[in-house]
């Protein structure tokens, strides 16, 4: 029986504090999207509370205008990562969507 993991989607890290506060929240919003769009997720934008499954996500700049986007699905009961995956990508809105649909399709 296939079941659907319900995924609490958190706030975008960045280490470096060099990621724009918009850009995070774009990543985020558009993770969420991507990851109920796709097949046997169903993404919550809010805390981890109550939720099986938690998406983790972490931004890092590489060089000028091009960042790491990171993604893993974690377990929150036991900590183990389900899933995981990783893109480069031009840090502007045009590209983030696109990037976005690409990471998680990757899980």
């Amino acid at each position: 029986c296939f079941s659907v993991k319900k995924v609490a989607i958190v706030e975008v890290v960045d280490r470096s504090g060099e990621v724009a506060e918009g850009t995070k929240s774009y990543i985020r919003n558009e993770l969420t999207r991507a990851i109920t769009k796709s097949s046997g997720y169903v993404g919550y934008s809010c805390s981890a509370d109550n939720f099986e499954y938690v998406l983790l996500s972490e931004v890092a700049p590489l060089r000028k205008n091009t960042v790491l986007l990171t993604i893993k699905v974690v377990e929150t009961s036991t900590g183990k990562i389900v899933a995981s995956s990783s893109v480069t990508m031009s840090a502007n809105l045009c590209n983030i969507r696109k990037a976005c649909k690409e990471v998680v399709r990757k899980l």
